[in-house]
């Protein structure tokens, strides 16, 4: 049997070449596009509903770009790795997806294996003490602060009518000149809420 699957860091430089690691048994060549990923929302309930659904969904998304890659032939058709280059992607949210069939589309029960990755040029990281906890956002090349980024925090919340979880706002803040945003509260209680950055066309 061919399988195959793939894996990479989930946030890339943006505009700068990185590798996806592929791991395959019996596989000689694989086929990769790049789709520009959609709303989220659309995504999660295309992958709840099965695999003809995604397969649909999957195949409404703009197509970025598309190559293919010949896999090191292994002769013991033991399972074995290798990595491939990723070129760089301009700023967004992108699924990879590689299939060992070349087509447009993708078939009702064709093989492949998908990834999501974000291409960004905006890291953050946290620290806390007793009062204050502390948002730093910074440029993820340089490491340089940004000043003015929007920090808004969301935690999800059941919605009984839609029967869907759905994000909620907690608060929002921008960054000062050091790159810094600062609420005193406690970030142990919002160790399990969503944090996204916004700055200029990036989020």
């Amino acid at each position: 049997n061919k399988n195959f699957s793939l894996t990479s860091e989930d946030g890339l430089v943006a505009n700068m070449n990185s590798k996806i690691h592929v791991n395959y048994k019996n596989v000689e060549k694989l086929y990769f596009t790049v789709l520009r990923f959609g709303k989220e929302v659309d995504y999660n309930k295309a992958q709840n509903k099965g695999q003809s659904a995604l397969y649909k969904y999957l195949n409404t998304l703009k197509v970025e770009k598309t190559w293919e890659e010949i896999l090191p032939k292994i002769e013991d058709y033991n399972a074995t790795n290798t990595d491939i280059k990723l070129s760089g992607l301009p700023v967004g949210k992108y699924i990879i997806l590689a299939s060992t069939q070349k087509n447009t589309k993708l078939l009702d029960n064709q093989a492949y294996s998908h990834i999501i990755v974000k291409s960004q040029t905006l890291n953050f990281f946290i620290t806390k003490d007793s009062i204050f906890t502390q948002i730093h956002v910074v440029n993820r090349y340089s490491g340089k602060p940004i000043k003015d980024a929007l920090v808004e925090l969301f935690k999800n919340q059941y919605n009984y009518n839609s029967r869907n979880y759905e994000k909620t706002k907690v608060f929002n803040l921008k960054t000062n000149d050091l790159g810094i945003a600062t609420f005193n509260q406690n970030t142990n209680e919002y160790m399990n809420y969503l944090i996204e950055i916004t700055y200029q066309n990036e989020k």
